[in-house]
């Protein structure tokens, strides 16, 4: 459940958004309210390089996890002695 809009901040004032801002401020922050308003505010503050960050490290670990996946099912199903139909 959405709760922006309904939490005041501590001076009192609300977190609904204003008239021609973005996102919702809060503290200081911009808080993007759709998927259009939070790639504009990446690729403003961090460029095209922004929407891949974090890119790299997902293609590494994704064939790790697999495999110890992989491994550990094929492991235990040997020690269970579970045969395929």
């Amino acid at each position: 459940m959405q709760t922006v809009g309904l939490v005041s901040c501590k001076e009192g004032s609300s977190l609904l958004k204003q008239p021609g801002s973005v996102g919702v401020s809060y503290h200081a922050k911009e808080i993007p309210l759709s998927m259009y308003d939070t790639i504009t505010v990446l690729l403003r503050e961090q460029g095209w390089r922004g929407l891949f960050k974090g890119l790299s490290m997902n293609w590494v670990k994704g064939p790790i996890s697999f495999s110890i996946s992989f491994t550990a099912y094929d492991y235990w199903k040997t020690v269970f002695s579970i045969e395929e139909q």
